[in-house]
């Protein structure tokens, strides 16, 4: 598991009331590793196993702009979704 290195900047401009933002939380070394279709185990052997599972949580705000969000979470392709109303 990455270090924890504190809590991070909020983005800026922050969004407007019913905007999709999309961040992805991961390292830089894990966004550029998941790119070239490997992944950055976080415990010996775990790359031997190949187990990698894609998990996003989501706050719908509401439903608002519904389409677009499922939409982007269709394009995460995640294999488990949590979504917060």
């Amino acid at each position: 598991m990455a270090p924890y290195n504190g809590p991070r900047e909020p983005p800026s401009p922050l969004p407007k009331p019913g905007e999709v933002v999309r961040h992805d939380m991961r390292s830089k070394e894990q966004r550029s590793a998941a790119r070239k279709g490997r992944s950055t185990p976080s415990k010996q052997g775990d790359a031997e196993r190949g187990q990698t599972l894609r998990v996003a949580t989501w706050n719908i705000e509401r439903g608002y702009k519904l389409d677009a969000v499922i939409e982007e979470m269709r394009a995460i392709d995640a294999d488990v979704i949590a979504v917060q109303v």
